[in-house]
C-alpha cells in the first residue's frame, strides 16, 4: 500500500508542474542598481548594463549573474555582435570589447549618450542629450558628428549604410515637438519623416524601433496618455496603453512586445493592431526587453529586476485535479473586490481548446490569460491587475460551445 501511495503521489506532483509555470519569473541579478539594457545573444548568454558602471554577464539563460566589469560611470546602452565583440556606451563615452567583456577600451570620449543602434557590425549610430548624432563606420574604432539635431534623440535606429532614423524631443515657442527624423543619405541632411506636437512639456519620446523598412513602432506620451506608435502599409495608427513604454522589440513581422513604466509589459500578436498585457508580477520601472525568438525573453528595470519568459509572457495555469468533472464552470474570482491580484477557478469537462479573456467596462478585450489545449480537470490562473485603473471588470471562459462571463470589481 505504501508504495502505491508513493506513485500516486508522484503523479499528482507531475501534473502540477506541468501547469505551475509563470508567464515572467523573476532572476537574481546579484545588484540593486538599476538596469538600463539588456542584451542576449542567444538561450544562454546575456548581458545587462547597470548604473554604478556594472556589466553582468550570465551564460546560463540568467540563471546566475555575475559582474564581469565596472565602467566609471553608468552604462546607459549595450549591444554584442557576436560573444567576443561588443559596444558600451557610458556617461563618460563609448567603449569597444574584443574579448567578451573582460575588458573594455574607450573609442569615443563624451558625457550625455543616449542610445545606439547598427544596421550591421560597422555601421553604428549613437544619440545625444545635446542633439548630437555620431556615426562610425568601421565597427566603432572612430566616431564623427554627422548632424546636430533640434534636440535630444532617445532612441536611434539604423535600417541600412546610408538610412537611419533618430526620435526627437524638444521644446520651441512653447510647443513640444515629438518627431522622427530620417536620413537617406548617410546623416548629412535630415527630414521629418513624423512629428507630434503637444503643450510645453507635456509629452514624452519613448524607444523607436524599424522592424523593417515599413514597418516601425514609437512610444509617445501625448498629454497624460501614453501610446504605441505604429506605422505600416504608409499609415500611422495611434495604440493606447496604460503606462509609458521605454522599450520595444519584435521576433517577427507580427509577434513584439513593449517593456515600461509600473512594471508594465504588452504584447502582440497581429503586428500593433493590438496590444494585451503580461502580467510582469513587478511595478518598478522596466527600461529594456529583448526575445531570442517567439517563446524566450528578458526585461529588465530598476532596483537591478530581470524578468524571463519562456512562454512569450503567457502565464501558464495551475491544475488543481485531473478528476474529469461532468460539465464546465466559471467561478467567481476570488477575492472580488480585489487589488491587484485576483484567481479565477474553473472547470473543463473534455479536451480541447479553452481561452480566459478579461475585458473593461465598455467591453474592450485586454488581455489573453488562457489559449490553449486543455485536459478534462480543474484549473486556476491568476490575474495581476496592477497596470489598470479601479472599475468593474468582466472575464469570460470558452470552451467547446461552452460560454460563461462574469463581472469583477477592481477597487484600488
Amino acid at each position: 500500500m505504501l508504495k502505491i501511495l508513493k506513485s500516486c503521489t508522484l503523479l499528482v506532483f507531475i501534473s502540477y508542474s506541468i501547469y505551475s509555470q509563470q508567464g515572467w519569473v523573476a532572476q537574481n541579478s546579484g545588484t540593486a542598481q538599476k538596469i538600463n539594457s539588456i542584451h542576449f545573444l542567444n538561450y544562454n548568454l546575456g548581458f545587462a548594463a547597470c548604473n554604478g558602471g556594472l556589466l553582468l554577464k550570465t551564460g546560463n539563460g540568467g540563471i546566475n549573474w555575475i559582474t564581469i566589469y565596472t565602467f566609471g560611470s553608468d552604462v546607459k546602452r549595450l549591444k554584442f555582435f557576436n560573444h567576443l565583440s561588443g559596444i558600451a556606451l557610458c556617461n563618460q563615452g563609448i567603449y569597444k570589447t574584443t574579448d567578451g567583456g573582460t575588458n573594455w577600451y574607450q573609442v569615443y570620449s563624451s558625457n550625455g549618450v543616449l542610445d545606439f543602434s547598427y544596421a550591421n557590425d560597422f555601421n553604428l549610430m549613437a544619440s545625444y542629450a545635446d542633439g548630437r548624432i555620431m556615426k562610425s563606420s568601421d565597427g566603432g574604432m572612430g566616431w564623427s558628428l554627422i548632424y546636430p539635431l533640434q534636440g535630444p534623440s532617445p532612441a536611434v535606429c539604423g535600417v541600412g549604410r546610408d538610412t537611419g532614423y533618430a526620435a526627437v524631443s524638444y521644446i520651441s515657442a512653447g510647443t513640444s515637438y515629438h518627431t522622427i527624423n530620417i536620413t537617406t543619405n548617410g546623416g548629412s541632411q535630415w527630414n521629418y519623416f513624423r512629428q507630434i506636437t503637444t503643450p510645453a512639456g507635456s509629452g514624452k519620446t519613448g524607444d523607436l524601433l524599424f522592424v523593417n523598412k515599413d514597418t516601425c513602432y514609437f512610444s509617445v506620451r501625448i498629454g497624460n496618455i501614453n501610446y504605441i506608435d505604429g506605422y505600416s502599409n504608409s499609415t500611422w495608427k495611434y495604440r493606447q496603453v496604460s503606462s509609458f513604454q521605454n522599450s520595444l522589440f519584435f521576433s517577427n513581422g507580427k509577434t513584439g512586445w513593449s517593456a515600461g513604466e509600473n512594471g508594465t509589459i504588452f504584447k502582440t500578436t497581429n503586428a500593433g493592431n493590438n496590444w494585451l498585457v503580461n502580467n510582469s508580477t513587478v511595478t518598478v520601472n522596466l527600461n529594456s526587453i529583448q526575445f531570442v525568438n517567439e517563446l524566450t525573453g528578458w526585461a529588465a528595470g530598476e532596483g537591478g529586476i530581470i524578468l524571463k519568459t519562456t512562454t512569450g509572457g503567457i502565464t501558464f495555469i495551475q491544475s488543481i485535479s485531473n478528476i474529469v468533472p461532468e460539465n464546465y464552470s466559471l467561478s467567481q474570482n476570488y477575492p472580488n473586490p480585489f487589488n491587484p491580484t485576483t484567481k479565477f477557478g474553473f472547470r473543463i469537462a473534455d479536451f480541447g481548446l479553452v481561452r480566459l479573456t478579461v475585458f473593461d467596462a465598455i467591453g474592450k478585450e485586454i488581455e489573453i490569460l488562457v489559449n490553449q489545449q486543455l485536459q478534462p480537470g480543474t484549473y486556476e490562473v491568476n490575474w495581476n491587475a496592477s497596470a489598470y485603473p479601479s472599475g468593474v471588470y468582466y472575464y469570460r471562459l470558452e470552451a467547446g460551445s461552452y460560454i460563461e462571463t462574469k463581472k469583477m470589481i477592481l477597487l484600488k
